[in-house]
């Protein structure tokens, strides 16, 4: 082995040495590929965007189709619930009722008409009562409501 020889081109950095002068890479590469390049990796990022927005759709639908079996259920329960209440509280006023007609029922001495009577009007009686009260307190608060609404502001007019 001489000792003038040089190493494989393999073992030289970069192809130094060899005869044909490649072009280095990076900034200096001039050659009319650069711009089909440049439109590849934008071609292929504009890709990877609308696969992670649509990505991104489908979960909004997702969400959006979860807030919606949510509220329809607790809708359901709701009136479920509220059906139920209703209910019971319609089997306590009958059981209710069915208790003052057999109290009258015995004041009456076992009359039974006379005793479903009394209790017919006497729950008409209270009912009427009851919307009676809470009638003349709803408006008479209207009426306080519009009152202190017109003086606080002598322009929008005066208090009824």
């Amino acid at each position: 082995m001489a000792t003038d020889e040089q190493p494989p081109e393999e073992a030289q950095p970069n192809g130094a040495g060899t005869d044909t002068d490649a072009p280095a890479t990076g900034a200096d590469d001039t050659s009319d590929d650069t711009l089909p390049r440049m439109l590849a990796a934008i071609s292929e990022q504009v890709g990877e965007i609308r696969d992670q927005l649509e990505r991104l759709l489908n979960v909004q639908v997702d969400r959006l189709r979860l807030g919606v079996r949510k509220g329809l259920f607790w809708l359901l329960s709701s009136l479920l619930f509220g059906a139920v209440c209703v209910v019971a509280t319609a089997a306590a006023v009958l059981y209710l009722l069915e208790g003052v007609s057999g109290l009258f029922t015995a004041l009456f001495g076992g009359n039974v008409w006379a005793g479903d009577l009394a209790a017919g009007g006497s729950v008409l009686i209270t009912v009427g009562l009851v919307v009676l009260i809470f009638g003349r307190r709803f408006g008479k608060s209207e009426l306080a409501r519009l009152k202190k609404k017109y003086e606080s502001d002598p322009a929008k007019g005066e208090a009824p």
